[in-house]
């Protein structure tokens, strides 16, 4: 005897119609049943056992994966972007980008004279964008002579106004105070270096009994010492060692009293008057003693 399924049971309370498959089995297509009007409807639905895996997508969701979404996308290329130019107005020191005003920027700033935008300083606007002024101690090509800060006329320095150099050396004007000589020496054995007397070529000193320059009669170490300082212009120069002989037929320093007067000089550390003749010792002394072959410090 069969045994009866859930099938059997449904149609033998609300019927059903039977196809015989084989083996005993069967096949329950469940029929509509409609009660009374005053009882409920009941509808069922075929049951089927069949499943579509297309329906349902089987695939776990991973709670840690980003949502792939173009909202997401968008805030995140936002924030990125955001990001970068907040690091740019970082890095350029300002969302601007305009430097201060400065010296030098071409343009007249306030608290500046001028602003020529270069490093020219004897034009008319200096590179502190300060203006050129007589006093500043720089010469303003083409308007000022000179500028030494003091313009006072003192030798070798500026006028009043900056608009001729003081007395200086190369004006061919010899300043008594500061100069012996101012182009040329005047005498043709001696020369003429930043316009002082260059005695280098000359060789004697003439100092027979009172003809004597300095210390006791005749010749001695000092009159030695004050030929040294006139041949090389050097007022601490001395006398290392010296030779007393005839007097040579060369121009040179005479007995004192004879040839030119050139005063007392200072600037050689020779205080007594100074005597030059530009001809022979020899032809106008006659014999006599003159200090030579001098080796001076």
């Amino acid at each position: 005897m069969r045994r009866a399924g859930l099938g059997a049971l449904l149609c033998a309370t609300f019927g059903c119609a039977e196809a015989d498959l084989g083996d005993g089995g069967f096949s329950a297509g469940l029929a509509s049943v409609t009660v009374a009007d005053d009882g409920p409807s009941t509808e069922t639905t075929p049951t089927s056992t069949a499943t579509d895996s297309s329906a349902t997508d089987s695939s776990p969701t991973d709670p840690t994966t980003p949502s792939d979404t173009g909202v997401d996308d968008a805030t995140s290329t936002s924030a990125a972007s955001t990001g970068t130019d907040e690091a740019d107005a970082t890095t350029h020191g300002g969302s601007t980008g305009t430097p201060a005003p400065f010296c030098g920027d071409g343009t007249q700033d306030p608290g500046e004279a001028c602003d020529d935008a270069n490093a020219i300083d004897t034009d008319a606007c200096l590179t502190d964008c300060t203006a050129a002024s007589c006093g500043d101690g720089i010469v303003y090509a083409g308007v000022e002579a000179c500028d030494d800060a003091v313009n006072d006329g003192a030798y070798g320095g500026c006028n009043p106004g900056c608009g001729a150099l003081a007395p200086h050396c190369g004006d061919a004007v010899v300043q008594a105070t500061n100069e012996h000589c101012d182009g040329a020496s005047g005498f043709a054995s001696v020369g003429c270096t930043n316009c002082l007397f260059d005695f280098s070529s000359i060789g004697q000193l003439y100092c027979l009994g009172t003809c004597t320059w300095a210390g006791g009669d005749s010749c001695d170490q000092a009159d030695a010492d004050i030929y040294c300082k006139l041949v090389t212009g050097d007022s601490t120069s001395v006398a290392n060692s010296y030779a007393v002989v005839t007097p040579l037929d060369a121009p040179g320093f005479p007995c004192p009293g004879y040839g030119t007067s050139l005063g007392a000089l200072p600037a050689f550390g020779v205080n007594v008057n100074v005597w030059y003749q530009d001809s022979s010792i020899l032809a106008n002394h006659g014999p006599g003693l003159v200090v030579a072959q001098a080796d001076c410090s």
